[in-house]
């Protein structure tokens, strides 16, 4: 990220941002395709881009690490959505 451009970051945010909202709504209404559908969406979105999907797992990761052990269900969705990629 030390990397990126002004413009990078503020996308990153974005798609941070769109990660916990859609796995917010997936636990919600107990229903797991909803964030992996997101998922498969953003790496296809973000694709033609030049992100990769390991990008996209990459942010995952960090959200389950600074969640910890606190959330299970949702450290349980974001590891069966990178599944996806």
């Amino acid at each position: 990220m030390a990397t990126m451009t002004d413009t990078q970051l503020t996308r990153t945010r974005e798609d941070f941002a769109f990660i916990l909202r859609f796995c917010s709504a997936a636990l919600l209404v107990r229903d797991r395709p909803i964030l992996d559908e997101f998922t498969v969406w953003l790496r296809d979105l973000l694709g033609p881009r030049g992100v990769s999907g390991a990008v996209i797992r990459s942010s995952f990761e960090a959200i389950i690490k600074s969640l910890g052990r606190a959330f299970p269900l949702t450290i349980d969705l974001l590891q069966g959505a990178a599944t996806v990629l």
